[in-house]
């Protein structure tokens, strides 16, 4: 059986100073810095138009960090789930420095990102 590997692996470079854990959810990974959701990781073959990182943001907070990362993209992957979720696609030019700004920022710990365990 073929061992599946996280996408985007590039980000546990740029987190490594992070006590994470790492859970798989439906055939995706979301990523856990102490107490708190940080990141979701899609890399699917159903649905492309999704894949890519997820930054869990506090409602109170999405535009700043929005700005600041550079990317302002939602849409309705989780359009079930109340709470915000930043996302950064694949496909956009500008996907690794704004993931890199992301990582850059979770290990600062801001205050706008990340949520309390489900």
């Amino acid at each position: 059986m073929k061992k599946k590997t996280i996408p985007y692996n590039f980000i546990f470079d740029h987190l490594g100073s992070l006590e994470l854990v790492i859970k798989p959810m439906f055939g995706c990974y979301l990523i856990y810095a102490g107490n708190k959701m940080i990141l979701f990781l899609r890399k699917r073959e159903n649905e492309p138009m999704y894949n890519g990182i997820y930054v869990a943001a506090s409602e109170n907070y999405f535009d700043s960090l929005a700005n600041d990362i550079g990317m302002n993209y939602q849409n309705d992957f989780f359009k079930n789930d109340k709470r915000r979720w930043l996302f950064i696609p694949e496909r956009d030019e500008r996907f690794e420095p704004s993931v890199l700004m992301a990582c850059r920022l979770i290990i600062k710990k801001d205050k706008r990102i990340g949520r309390e365990k489900l």
